[in-house]
Formats: C-alpha cells, structure tokens, sequence
C-alpha cells in the first residue's frame, strides 16, 4: 500500500514544488486506498476539493497569525488571553471543516467510505512521517498500523 509515495513522487516534475508533489502523492494514495468506483469518485473529489480549501484558508488564517515573533514574558494576560482564543478558534474551525466533510461522506457515499478515507489519511501521515525520520530512528518500531 506505501508503495505508490515514491512513483508519485517521483513522477512529478523536478521543479515542481514541494506541496504540490506531496499533494499529487497524498491523492494518489486515497484513490487507491478508498477504491473508489469511477461513480463514487464523481461525488467524493468535489466534497474533498472543498473541504481542502477550508483548511487551506484556516492554514493561512494561522500564518497570518504567526507573522510577528511573541515574547509571552513580554505580553499581559489580555493579549495572551487573544492569542489563546484565536489558536483554540481555529482549531475549532478546522474541527468543524473536518466533522462536517465526514458527514458528508456518510451522507453521499457510506460510512464505510468515510472511514476508509479517515484510515487512508492517518496511515498516508503516518508513511510520510515514517519516510522522514532519519535512518537511525528506524531502529524504533514503525507506528502500529490499521489494516
């Protein structure tokens, strides 16, 4: 199953970029592990595109955010009491995006196919990050894996 991240990669361009890449690879990897009918499809990229764009736009709220440096021994209570309430706001965001594109896929497809496309993106996180770690941390067990 971890065996398409390499092709995919791969198979992209040099200069194309990082994300884009990883985007291509994580993709790749859901159409596979979700074995989605060419019907099935037709309902599930359009949901997932949407649901992307929202956490986009949430990612981008967040690094906006982190524009400017915060000394907390510097900041009052107040302004760190803001900061705080925007972190957990957006997370929340991010939470609700999530929960509401689950349903969706029960709704239009199953609730199978939702938690197949829950298990694909946790074990396609947990590849990449195993693909990451440096050579002498793989002595280390990999990360229990669903199947």
């Amino acid at each position: 199953m971890f065996a398409v991240l390499p092709f995919v990669i791969k198979a992209q361009p040099p200069q194309a970029p990082f994300r884009e890449r990883m985007e291509a690879a994580r993709v790749a990897y859901i159409t596979r592990s979700m074995q989605l009918s060419p019907q099935e499809a037709r309902i599930f990229w359009p949901l997932h595109d949407a649901y992307i764009e929202k956490i986009k736009a949430q990612r981008q709220a967040r690094i906006e955010g982190r524009r400017e440096p915060l000394n907390f021994d510097e900041m009052s209570d107040a302004e760190i009491n803001k900061f705080l309430d925007r972190r957990l706001d957006l997370a929340e965001a991010a939470m609700k995006a999530r929960k509401e594109f689950i349903n969706q896929l029960r709704k239009e497809l199953s609730p199978r196919k939702a938690a197949m496309f829950i298990r694909a993106e946790d074990d396609f996180q947990r590849d990449v990050v195993d693909r990451l770690r440096p050579d002498d941390d793989r002595t280390m067990p990999p990360a229990r894996r669903r199947r």
